[in-house]
């Protein structure tokens, strides 16, 4: 009977030893934000319509940058602002932070889901142009790997 009990002790151990080792090993950043993206932006604060934007990302460990963003404006448009746009972030778990830049507004945001599709929150100060009567517009974004 003692030896019945050890060898149960002792399968009992290796199983909860096997057990333990089967979860997952986070290294802080589960998304892969390399490739292409369409971001789609839209207002809750205003009647602002947003382009959409296709970014190509780069990821280095938890750093994310953008190697190119194009604004995609929908018919009948008038941009806000024109030149370049930059998008410079950081990935944690299964949320990506960033800020998208251009001359005459700052764009932060919070998106988490998958490494193929995120939703979030957006905040952009417009601080010059045809659009900064607009001021501070909040929003939620959608980013879908293509």
């Amino acid at each position: 009977m003692q030896r019945v009990f050890i060898r149960f002790l002792i399968a009992s151990g290796i199983a909860l030893g096997l057990l333990g080792c089967s979860g997952s090993n986070d290294s802080g950043s589960s998304l892969d934000m390399n490739g292409t993206w369409v971001i789609y932006p839209h207002s809750t604060s205003t009647a602002v319509v947003f382009n959409n934007f296709r970014a190509t990302l780069t990821q280095s460990g938890s750093s994310v940058t953008s190697t190119e963003v194009v604004a995609v404006s929908p018919p009948g448009a008038y941009p806000c602002s024109s030149g370049p746009i930059t998008i410079t972030g950081s990935v944690a778990g299964n949320t990506f932070n960033g800020i998208m830049r251009r001359n005459t507004y700052q764009a932060s945001f919070s998106v988490s889901g998958t490494s193929s599709s995120l939703s979030g929150t957006f905040t952009i100060n417009y601080t010059s142009g045809p659009c900064a009567g607009a001021g501070t517009v909040v929003g939620n974004a959608t980013m879908t790997k293509v």
